[in-house]
């Protein structure tokens, strides 16, 4: 099912009703106020969140990945494109770029976050489809996934399956902006509760994943498996 996206004065309605003492859900209230500012620029593309699907943002060495449902449609009567994508979130969610197309690797079908884990089929994903080659026609809709990486990871203060919201803007080939704020779930990845432990109880300013620890980790993993399969032999 699509997620209606809050106008300009739907917002507006409901920011007079808060004031006069109604009271509001906090974070539906946000996410009203991210459609409403991000989606005041007249455009010929929309892009709405698919609710059939989560949205996610999980761990990944040395960073975050988010995959976004969404639906993007031409409500014009003209071919336009797709281009680029901005996003707009939580300080340790910046520095955010899509996956690149994977056809030219080792495994042209599939988007990976780490080729050791699962993988998402190129059929399935719209990135490929972002960029000035692919147009849509009038009234055509394509309806997948967005995958994208982030410098910075998720803090260790925020547990498995809690939710935020992330703007998500999308300009077609005249420069024209279509906006959506999605609901992402977060996943945290095995070693959450792990990192947790030895990094200790964040007070204050949220501690972070970093690559150091992440890799110290993984490193006495193996070093556990190892000692698992010699004690096997004996």
């Amino acid at each position: 099912m699509k997620k209606r996206i809050t106008t300009s004065e739907e917002f507006a309605r409901a920011r007079s009703l808060r004031e006069l003492g109604l009271a509001f859900d906090g974070d539906e209230f946000e996410r009203m106020r991210i459609e409403s500012r991000m989606g005041s620029e007249p455009s010929g593309l929309s892009i709405v969140q698919n609710c059939s699907l989560p949205s996610e943002a999980l761990d990944i060495p040395g960073g975050a990945g988010f995959a976004f449902q969404a639906c993007i449609e031409n409500i014009s009567n003209q071919v336009l494109s797709p281009c680029t994508v901005l996003f707009d979130g939580p300080e340790w969610g910046c520095r955010m770029n899509l996956i690149p197309d994977p056809r030219r690797t080792e495994y042209p079908d599939l988007y990976f976050w780490d080729p050791r884990d699962y993988g998402y089929h190129r059929d399935t994903v719209l990135n490929n489809c972002i960029g000035t080659r692919h147009r849509l026609v009038p009234g055509e809709q394509l309806e997948g996934v967005i995958l994208a990486v982030g410098d910075g990871a998720v803090p260790l203060n925020y547990g498995s399956y809690e939710k935020f919201q992330m703007g998500l803007t999308l300009f077609d080939q005249h420069g024209r902006a279509a906006s959506c704020a999605f609901r992402l779930v977060i996943e945290r990845g095995t070693n959450y509760k792990r990192i947790v432990e030895a990094a200790g109880k964040p007070k204050g300013r949220p501690r972070i994943f970093t690559p150091d620890l992440i890799a110290e980790l993984e490193q006495q993993d193996d070093h556990a498996d190892q000692g698992e399969l010699v004690t096997a032999r004996k």
